[in-house]
C-alpha cells in the first residue's frame, strides 16, 4: 500500500533537493528514498524507476520550480478547480433539480410550486423563539 502523503509530486521535489545537494549525474534512488524517508522498496510503489525521477526533475528545473513553489502550484490548482465547481455546480444542480421537479410533479398531476403562507411563517418563527431567562 503506497505510504500517505508521498506521491510522484512530492518525490520529484525531494529528489530535486537531493539533486541540488549531490549533483543530477549522481541522483540516485537510494539517496531520494532516504530523503523522503520510505525504503528503496517502498520508493518503487510510486515511482517507474531512477529515469523517471531524472525526468520529473528535468522538468521541474526547466519550469523554474523550487521543491515550494510545486506545492502551492498544485494547492491553487486544486482550489481552483474546487471553486469553479462549487460556483458553476451549484447553480446548474439547483436549475436541473427545479426542472425535474416540475417534470415528476406534472407527471403526478400536483402543482409544482411551493407557496408558504408568510402567517404560517410567523407561527412557527414565534413558537420557535426563545422566551426571556
Amino acid at each position: 500500500m503506497p505510504r500517505a502523503g508521498l506521491n510522484r509530486e512530492r518525490i520529484a521535489a525531494q529528489a530535486a533537493v537531493v539533486a541540488d545537494e549531490m549533483g543530477f549525474d549522481r541522483l540516485t534512488l537510494a539517496a531520494v528514498a532516504v530523503r523522503c524517508g520510505v525504503s528503496l522498496p517502498g520508493l518503487y510503489k510510486h515511482v517507474d524507476g531512477l529515469e523517471a525521477v531524472r525526468r520529473d526533475v528535468a522538468v521541474l528545473k526547466t519550469l523554474g520550480f523550487t521543491p515550494g513553489d510545486l506545492g502551492r502550484a498544485v494547492a491553487w490548482q486544486a482550489a481552483t478547480l474546487a471553486v469553479v465547481t462549487l460556483v458553476a455546480g451549484i447553480p446548474l444542480g439547483l436549475v436541473a433539480g427545479r426542472a425535474a421537479w416540475h417534470l415528476f410533479a406534472g407527471q403526478l398531476g400536483v402543482v409544482p410550486g411551493v407557496s408558504t403562507p408568510a402567517v404560517l411563517l410567523a407561527l412557527i418563527d414565534g413558537f420557535a423563539a426563545p422566551g426571556p431567562a
